[in-house]
């Protein structure tokens, strides 16, 4: 993600900060989700606590799709 905030700041001509804070302000949580957060949803999936989830997606996006 990372990588590429950067290179759409690059393209852009701006800095990145106003990359991520346009995005952030899309999200109701007014953050991008960071790596660890969504890591920590992937190892509820692999756990047994999901065994019984089946046929489903789960969007980290700290909201974002409710906000559009």
């Amino acid at each position: 993600m990372q990588t590429h905030l950067r290179h759409i700041a690059r393209t852009r001509g701006v800095p990145e900060q106003q990359i991520i804070d346009g995005i952030a302000a899309t999200i109701p949580l007014g953050v991008i989700p960071p790596d660890e957060e969504c890591a920590k949803s992937v190892l509820f999936f692999v756990s047994d606590y999901a065994r019984m989830v089946t046929g489903t997606s789960l969007d980290i996006n700290g909201g974002q799709y409710m906000a559009v």
